[in-house]
């Protein structure tokens, strides 16, 4: 048989036809026009490729085939999780959190089972992917503390690392800059499922300090038998801006308790989706985080230091009748990285060159214990070549070093670029194109289970990933139109292959190096205004991802749906009232661990409700209208993860 234990926890990636994870406290699944409105200006000239610069920067020096969502647009959505703003995004794949966590797998352009690990997030400069299979914990961010949310689609490994071959998420928590007195915000949830959420965020700020304070608590049934889960999170920051130097320090801490429903098998969903096959099945996860940075800014030039600690502790307890399997895992990593900016300025434009270095060590001990540690220099030119050209360069080095608990180790020499260009070809009409080579290390998870029998072997390849991408970004019919088309081949995928037989093991299915893969299509989005108070944005992706070499060639890679329609209106009634709906259409997928099997096609509709006020706003949520029954993620016959059916939610925010 397959058996794949992958604790709620984060904690156990055991390839041994069972996925023990639980629904999410929420999960929905359109795009807001509230929350994707870019407001690019038409004249403005952005860069191709997103850059390490660790602070927001303004709209009109946004990337291509990006998309940025604002304080005041999270805000005014009610939303409060990030997990539910990047589920609204036109162009972004957000899929269930089996785990029970609140960070949910973010697909950007089709890596479907592995997209997690073809994501970097990054919060303040800071990678939060660990060198685990497990998705990233951007989850315990408060909402009410985030400036900006970048989605960046395409390959960006020359920024930030291994792992960036499908894109960045990157998240700029406000830094109290700027705030003087006594303020903040409180926020309370209930809804379905008895799902309640408390939360508030207080800051203080007097000559250049600033102190913010976060905290939240949480609680569901779930919409599943055994899914019960609870959280609390709590932060703390202090900030200083001085004319020329600034410099914080931050600790966050994050305690939660999940209990896994499992997996169900066709008969089984249609009779009843609520039902559960595993009700003693639980795990817990701790975390502590701490981050300081120092900046310093001399006008054309100027440097800065990043620097964080994170360490994680995690159980997932799975009783399988005769004996009850406890999966631990403890995790550290520590990462610096101290970077240099400088501009020089010419008679039409300028070069904006940023040189950094990144040091990362992690240490994962449990079931797939191991260690890395990586060294990297990189260098990225944004040139200004004019009013009407911009030219985007850059190239990353990165040496890492892999140790198993065995003592084995392996070296790993990396080098990724990128070369973009846009060019204003008129006064409504820009178009660009990039290169880029981004690469993936596999994580001790991946590790863990490679090779077969007497030929096992104890790491696998790097994963090398080359895209070029075109297109082009123009005003029409009273709003912006987007389009682009892109191509990416990857060599030596990393990829869970079902079809690897392992007679040593008692087990289908080992992580390998597939030979070739490509993955290729189209994005195209219209965001405007009908009316006055009637907005819309429309979003149509077509992926074709296929398999190229080995016992899978010809076939979809799984999980990955080739057409996704996201279709969103909001009207205004009063100044303060507005309604949304927000529709997503999916066609079928490939299941994973079996790629014979269908996912079918899916279409759901979510209704909002909208009250603003200067100070507060409320807003009504009714997830499923139709209550679809549903699944978007399975994994072999009796793997079938069901969504949530219809569901009610009312987010109270005030601001004082």
């Amino acid at each position: 048989m397959n058996l794949l234990l992958h604790g709620g926890c984060g904690l156990l990636e055991f390839k041994v036809s069972i996925r023990f994870q639980k629904l999410p406290i929420v999960c929905l699944l359109a795009a807001s026009p509230a929350l994707a409105q870019e407001e690019l200006a038409f004249y403005a000239l952005p860069p191709v490729f997103v850059s390490s610069t660790h602070t927001a920067v303004s709209e009109k020096d946004q990337p291509f085939s990006t998309t940025v969502i604002t304080a005041e647009q999270i805000r005014q959505s009610g939303y409060t999780t990030v997990r539910d703003v990047l589920s609204k995004l036109a162009l972004v794949n957000v899929r269930t959190p089996l785990d029970g966590s609140r960070s949910a797998s973010v697909d950007l352009r089709g890596f479907g089972e592995t997209a997690s690990a073809n994501v970097v997030f990054v919060v303040d400069g800071v990678k939060l992917n660990d060198n685990e299979g497990v998705t990233p914990r951007y989850g315990s961010i408060p909402v009410s503390s985030i400036e900006t949310i970048e989605v960046i689609r395409g390959g960006s490994s020359v920024a930030y690392g291994s792992g960036a071959s499908g894109g960045v998420i990157r998240i700029t928590t406000k830094k109290g800059r700027g705030r003087e007195g006594f303020g903040g915000d409180v926020f309370a949830s209930y809804g379905s499922y008895d799902t309640k959420e408390l939360g508030a965020t207080l800051y203080g700020g007097a000559n250049g300090f600033s102190l913010v304070f976060n905290g939240s608590k949480e609680f569901t049934n779930g919409y599943r038998d055994n899914s019960e889960a609870s959280r609390d999170l709590g932060s703390l920051a202090l900030d200083w801006q001085g004319d020329v130097y600034s410099a914080g320090a931050s600790f966050s801490a994050e305690g939660s308790k999940s209990r896994f429903p499992g997996s169900l098998n066709r008969a089984q969903f249609e009779q009843n989706p609520k039902q559960t096959n595993s009700p003693n099945d639980f795990g817990s996860f701790e975390r502590n985080t701490f981050r300081f940075y120092g900046e310093a800014d001399y006008g054309n030039w100027g440097t800065g230091v990043r620097v964080s600690r994170r360490t994680h502790e995690a159980l997932g307890s799975f009783d399988f009748g005769t004996f009850v399997f406890d999966a631990r895992s403890e995790y550290e990593q520590d990462q610096i990285s101290p970077y240099l900016t400088f501009t020089l300025p010419h008679s039409t434009g300028a070069h904006v060159i940023r040189v950094g270095y990144d040091i990362e060590k992690a240490a994962l001990r449990g079931f797939d214990a191991g260690t890395l540690e990586s060294n990297a220099i990189f260098i990225e030119d944004d040139w200004t070549v004019n009013d009407v050209l911009r030219i985007n360069a850059g190239s990353r080095y990165e040496r890492s070093e892999q140790q198993k608990a065995s003592g084995q180790t392996r070296d790993y020499s990396l080098v990724a670029h990128q070369l973009g260009a846009s060019w204003k070809a008129a006064e409504n009409l820009t178009l660009f194109s990039k290169l880029a080579r981004s690469f993936r290390i596999p994580n001790a998870n991946e590790n863990g289970f490679a090779g077969v029998g007497t030929t096992r072997v104890p790491f696998l390849n790097p994963q090398i990933a080359d895209e070029f991408e075109v297109g082009l970004k123009t005003g029409l019919w009273n709003g912006e139109f987007s389009s682009t088309l892109f191509v990416m081949d990857v060599d030596n995928e990393l990829f869970f292959d079902p079809t690897i037989v392992d007679p040593t093991m008692f087990i289908n299915g080992l992580n390998s190096n597939l030979d070739e893969l490509r993955r290729q299509g189209a994005e195209l989005k219209w965001n405007g205004s009908i009316r006055k108070d009637l907005r819309m944005i429309a979003a149509y992706q077509y992926l074709d991802a296929e398999f190229k070499s080995g016992s899978l060639s010809g076939g979809r890679v799984p999980l990955v749906a080739a057409h996704n329609l996201k279709v969103a209106t909001e009207y205004d009634w009063t100044s303060s009232v507005s309604t949304e709906a927000i529709l997503n259409i999916q066609s079928d997928q490939r299941s994973a661990a079996n790629t014979d099997l269908q996912i079918p096609g899916f279409g759901v509709l979510d209704l909002n409700w909208r009250y603003r006020a200067d100070s507060y706003s409320v807003v009504f949520q009714v997830q499923n209208v139709l209550d679809k029954q549903y699944y978007r993620t399975q994994f072999g016959p009796n793997g079938i993860y069901p969504e949530i059916g219809r569901a009610f939610f009312v987010n109270l925010n005030a601001e004082f």
